[in-house]
């Protein structure tokens, strides 16, 4: 992978784009059965959230049920069905500690392009 300034990095196993639920609940699984493996996560926000980051709104709360919704290897820990919008994001930050995916997320970052490189048999990704 390379950077806006053409630094290159060495080759990831895996590159997750979005520190969302999904990205979060990515990291997890690859941490746990595969944790030889080289990844990062990128995000275009200033911290990971995906949805709970970006909308803050007074009231903001899931449409689903939280045990549905959340993740099936941690329990929803607040009560009540929906969650609110602050306790989802504390959530996911929770899972991300754990699983050592806040050591390797990059925030405020984007990918500006994945361009495969058959004779390396790998993508050249330039983040910015």
């Amino acid at each position: 992978m390379t950077t806006e300034s053409g630094t290159v990095d060495q080759p990831l196993d895996l590159l997750i784009v979005g520190a969302g639920l999904s990205g979060i609940d990515l990291a997890h699984h690859v941490a746990q059965n595969f944790p030889h493996w080289s990844w990062e996560i990128h995000d275009t926000h200033d911290d990971l959230g995906g949805t709970w980051h970006t909308f803050t709104y007074p009231g903001i709360r899931s449409d689903s049920d939280m045990a549905t919704f959340g993740f099936p290897f941690r329990p929803w820990p607040h009560k009540g069905t929906l969650g609110q919008g602050a306790d989802i994001k504390e959530y996911i930050r929770d899972v991300a500690r754990d699983c050592g995916a806040l050591e390797r997320l990059h925030t405020g970052s984007w990918i500006r392009d994945a361009d495969w490189r058959t004779d390396l048999n790998l993508y050249a990704v330039t983040a910015v």
